[in-house]
């Protein structure tokens, strides 16, 4: 019987370790930003330096917000998905650019969907962001 139990407990962690490690390696690679829900403003008058981009790979993230670097880690279990807890960012100047915009939606993440070639970030079911494969 306690054969039986660790067989279970064994198999569940390794389905597990399976489909977090799956997860992570389809958000593996480098994705720009396509859409980001801001009422009547389009992309390009939001983020008027360039698009934020990410690269993300097997748990390491690294990227733009548009203005300054970001470095760092993210975790994934399903479609739950947390960047950092630390992640590290350049402090460059950026006039006429408000990259809190875009660091206020992306600290809110919480889940992911990958339709295609697109990577959506969600907060809960709500669309906060998405990006395309480059």
């Amino acid at each position: 019987m306690k054969f039986l139990y660790i067989m279970i407990a064994t198999t569940t962690l390794l389905c597990s370790c399976s489909t977090s490690r799956k997860a992570t390696t389809e958000l593996n690679g480098d994705w720009e930003l396509v859409m980001f829900p801001a009422g009547s403003k389009t992309l390009s008058e939001i983020f008027t330096m360039k698009k934020p981009e990410l690269q993300l790979e097997n748990g390491r993230l690294s990227g733009s917000t548009g203005c300054n670097r970001i470095n760092g880690t993210y975790s994934v279990s399903g479609n739950s998905i947390q960047f950092g807890p630390n992640l590290a960012m350049t402090k460059m100047g950026c006039p006429n650019y408000d990259e809190n915009t875009f660091l206020d939606a992306f600290n809110k993440v919480n889940h992911y969907q990958i339709k295609g070639n697109d990577l959506m970030l969600m907060q809960d079911s709500a669309l906060l962001m998405t990006f395309s494969k480059k």
